[in-house]
């Protein structure tokens, strides 16, 4: 028996198993993290899970690989999606969810503080960096000054406009806080993604507050997304 031939063919089919594993697990994670998942849940309950306490929130988040998807993608649930994020010129379209955990990072953009409201203050929000562009937050890592993001409760649609994107050290705690938005004299969202890695800093891509309106009204120049109420 030629041991090395069977060696060479485990390596081999072990190889091909993970590569499959690794960009089926990117599909599945993009699919999880569809916008239909928030149009399915009426603006009520939507409001009910922004009062939930949130086990584990903040806790040590793991960088996004497959085996920590494979771990995570079981455990994620809908109880704690509190509103959606778009940015259209970056093609992102995501739930919001209710606090920091891994298995909110899987789904969408946790808030990082669970006393943070749209549209008042400091709004901010992180999400996975991920190896693969358009998947989760990982287009914040290049988002250009003066791109358009829109966040929703459904209830009000809230119109942020970037004005600043900087690494920041892994520890700069204070730019979710309250006072960025004093400092700046208006209203902002903060949205966090690690650079590759947690220990390689994190980018912070900070909006002023430009807009808000009924979510009924929908948003004019992108209704294929958000249409208002009386053309569905």
């Amino acid at each position: 028996m030629n041991w090395r031939k069977i060696v060479g063919t485990i390596t081999l089919i072990s190889g091909l198993a993970l590569l499959g594993l690794y960009f089926g697990m990117d599909h599945y994670v993009a699919y999880r993290s569809r916008p239909e998942i928030v149009e399915a849940i009426p603006p009520e309950t939507l409001k009910v899970n922004a009062t939930q306490e949130v086990p584990h929130h903040n806790e040590v988040i793991l960088d996004y690989d497959v085996m920590t998807a494979v771990k995570m993608i079981p455990r994620i649930d809908a109880d704690y999606i509190i509103g959606q994020i778009y940015i259209p010129d970056i093609d992102m379209n995501l739930p919001i969810l209710h606090g920091v955990t891994n298995e909110n990072m899987m789904l969408g953009g946790g808030t990082m503080r669970l006393d943070a409201e749209m549209g008042k203050g400091n709004y901010p929000l992180a999400g996975h960096y991920t190896p693969t562009p358009g998947l989760l937050f990982r287009n914040i890592h290049t988002i250009p000054i003066g791109t358009d993001v829109y966040i929703t409760d459904k209830e009000t649609i809230y119109h942020y406009r970037i004005y600043s994107r900087e690494l920041y050290p892994s520890d700069a705690f204070y730019m979710i806080e309250d006072y960025q938005a004093e400092l700046r004299g208006n209203p902002i969202v903060s949205l966090m993604v690690c650079n590759e890695t947690a220990d390689a800093g994190r980018i912070f891509a900070v909006g002023d507050l430009i807009d808000s309106w009924p979510f009924s009204e929908g948003i004019a120049q992108y209704e294929a997304v958000f249409p208002a109420k009386e053309n569905n």
